[in-house]
């Protein structure tokens, strides 16, 4: 059995360094001989992925756009018969007719020499619609 430890760091080295040889051998290959197959595989298999990307959605937008320029007719068909038709413009007389009723109140009350009590008053006695 003595004469076997000596020769056990042999063993453990000669078995690392051809792990390391096998290691800078495989790595040299794929370096030199793989990596630019490899490289050129992936970009070629991504500019393919691309096009068909881009042509699939091209294609779905060419049949999305007629319902699409459709909808956007009717939303504008809608906006202008609701314009034309008045009840904006009703609505927003209406608004200001009643904003300006308030301001010439309150200034005819200040100038009366009513108190804002009163005012507030009156305000309190109408309903709230």
């Amino acid at each position: 059995m003595e004469s076997v430890l000596p020769l056990i760091p042999i063993v453990l080295l000669s078995c690392l360094l051809s792990s390391l040889l096998t290691f800078a051998l495989a790595y040299a290959a794929f370096h030199f001989f793989f990596k630019g197959k490899i490289r050129k595989q992936a970009k070629e298999a991504g500019e393919l992925f691309q096009n068909s990307l881009r042509e699939e959605m091209l294609e779905t937008a060419k049949e999305l756009l007629p319902d699409f320029r459709a909808e956007v007719q009717k939303g504008f068909s809608e906006a202008l018969t609701s314009a034309l038709s008045g009840d904006i413009i009703t609505k927003t007389a209406r608004q200001v007719a009643k904003n300006s009723q308030d301001i010439v109140g309150q200034g005819l009350e200040f100038l009366l020499g009513r108190t804002s009590e009163a005012s507030s008053t009156k305000k309190a006695s109408k309903p709230n619609k």
